[in-house]
Formats: structure tokens, sequence, C-alpha cells
């Protein structure tokens, strides 16, 4: 199963939601390693690893707009990466993905 993440805590912040991303992105390798991890981040910064792949903006115009990448651009990677399930951080989703039951 592929899982991606919203680890922009997990990278950038030091305490709370930070601590808590890493924490449960670190135990979903350690025990479910049959799985894929993609970790969606906007910028890297810490010295969190982790065997799971790491997903950056690659155009300017993402880069430059970060917030526009996490609520509409990364829509278009979760599909071409094949994402199953995706956990966010936020109260939305990506604009564009569908809510399944």
């Amino acid at each position: 199963m592929k899982l991606g993440f919203d680890a922009k805590r997990a990278f950038l912040n030091n305490s709370g939601l930070g601590n808590y991303s890493r924490s449960l992105i670190s135990a979903m390798n350690r025990f479910h390693s049959e799985n894929e991890y993609y970790l969606y981040t906007t910028k890297k910064t810490n010295n969190f690893t982790s065997n799971a792949k790491i997903v950056t903006p690659t155009s300017f115009f993402h880069k430059t707009f970060k917030s526009v990448w996490r609520g509409y651009g990364i829509t278009k990677q979760l599909v071409k990466d094949k994402i199953d399930i995706y956990h966010g951080l936020s109260h939305d989703l990506p604009k564009g993905i569908e809510k399944t039951s």
C-alpha cells in the first residue's frame, strides 16, 4: 500500500504537530515496513530522516506559493504517485481529492 503524509510539520516544527508527525512516520516505517511511504513537504529543514520518499514542489510557481501547492498542486502529485491513503494535518483535503466511503 502507498501511504502519503503531509510532512510539512515533520520537517519544519520541533514540537507539537512536528513531534506527532515524526513519531507517526517513524512508527509506521518500523512496524509496517511492507508499505511505501511518501512525505510531502514544501521544504526540508531539520535532521528528520526516514526511508520514505520525500516529495517537494518542483516548479518555481509551487516553490514560491507553498500554500497553493499544499492545497492544489499536491493533488496531481498524489495521483501521479498512486497514493492509496493520504494523511493530512489540516482540517481539509487537497482540492480535487474526493472523499469516498
